[in-house]
């Protein structure tokens, strides 16, 4: 069984959420669906293996924004992240929880669904193209942290080949 996530399904969706992204702790888990479940532009999708149980086997983050690399619309679906629990994979829960989330995108305007899945991530890149997505391109990110001090150190050596330097 696949609902719209609510208030009554944060436990489940937490638990499932913190084994999907592994960094993340159950409190800040907790206050980022709270916030998905006030959000317009956000949702979530959660599945129960009977509409009687309350540990869930499944969910499907999904958003609207207004550009995804490789799409031509705009507003364009986005899923956040999809999770099956082991128990449960293998058996088409993922595409359901997939194909669930279409009705919101198109609820949304939107006539494209991005993804993204990182490059090492075999299984959901071939969980992705299995379902039918196209890999439209490959990127890697990068980050470079800088310090206070740095900045200064340039701005005093900028300024002491200055005229105004005394």
């Amino acid at each position: 069984m696949i609902k719209e996530a609510t208030a009554k399904d944060l436990d489940s969706w937490v638990e499932l959420r913190v084994r999907l992204w592994l960094h993340h702790s159950l409190e800040k888990s907790r206050a980022e669906c709270l916030k998905i479940i006030d959000s317009e532009r956000e949702n979530c999708f959660i599945s129960y293996p009977t509409s009687e149980e309350r540990e869930g086997n499944g969910f499907i983050e999904v958003s609207t924004r207004d550009y995804s690399d490789g799409c031509e619309s705009s507003p364009v679906g986005y899923i956040e992240g999809v999770f099956v629990s082991e128990k449960s994979r293998m058996e088409g829960l993922g595409k359901e929880l997939v194909e669930k989330s279409y009705e919101w995108f198109l609820s949304k305007g939107c006539s494209e669904v991005g993804s993204d899945a990182l490059i090492e991530n075999e299984y959901s890149i071939s969980f992705h193209k299995h379902i039918g997505f196209e890999e439209v391109e490959r990127h890697v990110v990068f980050r470079k942290r800088i310090h206070a001090k740095q900045a200064v150190v340039r701005n005093v050596e900028r300024l002491r080949g200055s005229p105004f330097h005394t």
